[in-house]
């Protein structure tokens, strides 16, 4: 219903004995207003209800904030032609997790890494970006993961990544080409999105549609949801993060801008279904395209056009973050 003078978020129909968290997503109509809504944690998830309400005094989103991902079923891949890399379409289901609501910046990127440097950590590829505001480019996929442990040391998390499957050696140094029993899912430090996790959080909560935003099938020409104005695709360079609207969970540049470095390795998807992903290869996922190369194919949510040495930087791909919750 409002603000109260201590700047709580009040809202009507409160379960007792459940936790909450709150989120938003921008109204981008005139920048004035947010949506806000209560989320319960129980035996299910399912949002209270939501009110427009005046924007807090921080901007939305604060720098790299992280948005609740809820528990829940979704449709995972594509049986549409050119896609044999995301077929066929499967009922995929994940607990809840946090994600950045954009691309780690440059900005953020530095602080971490200056933090690391001196605390224990190094890194090989030399990371780039336009601004402080911009995502930061050319890291190796050995380097996010080293930066996603720092990172969690560094706001007082436990690391997730460890170079035995005992979770005795903290990962801060080197290439260590990792399998699933060197993570500690069970932890709540940071960590890349698994394929499964970042293709649910892509499609914004909207039924097999093919981009971040509106974009209903079957169709033969998906390209007619194509919206220069909805993400960076035009091939001029990277734009500073959330830029354009967010999809339905709050997620900014899930489709363009820069390709997202994933955990999964990945030549194909994992038989059986695996949320942790496939176990088996030499390349890891990149996904969601990127501002360079992005097409029609490239930009959706499916899309698996990527797969890279985990040694290779590219001036094209950066990556997000997330955490469990649970």
């Amino acid at each position: 219903t409002g603000w109260s003078m201590a700047r709580e978020l009040i809202w009507t129909n409160a379960a007792l004995n459940m936790a909450y968290t709150i989120q938003a997503t921008s109204d981008l109509e005139n920048g004035a207003t947010s949506i806000w809504g209560a989320v319960e944690y129980g035996q299910a998830t399912s949002l209270i209800m939501t009110s427009q309400v005046p924007r807090p005094e921080t901007p939305f989103p604060p720098g790299n904030a992280s948005v609740l991902i809820p528990a829940g079923e979704f449709v995972m891949g594509s049986d549409a032609d050119g896609f044999a890399l995301a077929y066929p379409a499967h009922t995929m289901r994940t607990e809840p997790y946090y994600m950045d609501a954009t691309e780690v910046t440059k900005g953020l990127w530095d602080d971490v890494f200056n933090w690391a440097t001196n605390n224990g950590y190094g890194f090989e590829s030399g990371a780039n970006g336009t601004e402080t505001n911009f995502p930061v480019t050319d890291v190796s996929w050995f380097d996010c993961v080293k930066w996603c442990n720092a990172r969690s040391e560094k706001e007082g998390y436990a690391p997730v990544y460890f170079t035995n499957e005992s979770h005795t050696a903290v990962y801060r140094v080197g290439r260590v080409n990792m399998e699933a029993g060197h993570v500690n899912w069970s932890e709540k430090g940071y960590r890349l999105p698994t394929e499964t996790e970042w293709e649910k959080a892509a499609r914004g909560d909207l039924y097999q549609n093919y981009y971040p935003w509106t974009s209903p099938g079957p169709t033969n020409s998906p390209g007619i949801y194509l919206d220069a104005g909805k993400a960076n695709y035009s091939g001029t360079g990277t734009t500073s993060v959330a830029s354009f609207s967010a999809n339905g969970f709050g997620l900014f540049d899930m489709a363009g801008n820069v390709g997202e470095w994933c955990w999964d390795y990945g030549a194909t998807y994992s038989y059986p279904w695996s949320p942790t992903g496939d176990t088996n290869g030499t390349e890891r996922v990149i996904r969601g395209g990127d501002y360079y190369l992005g097409d029609y194919l490239q930009l959706q949510c499916s899309a698996r056009e990527k797969l890279l040495a985990p040694d290779l930087s590219e001036w094209t791909s950066g990556f997000r973050c997330v955490r469990s919750c649970q």
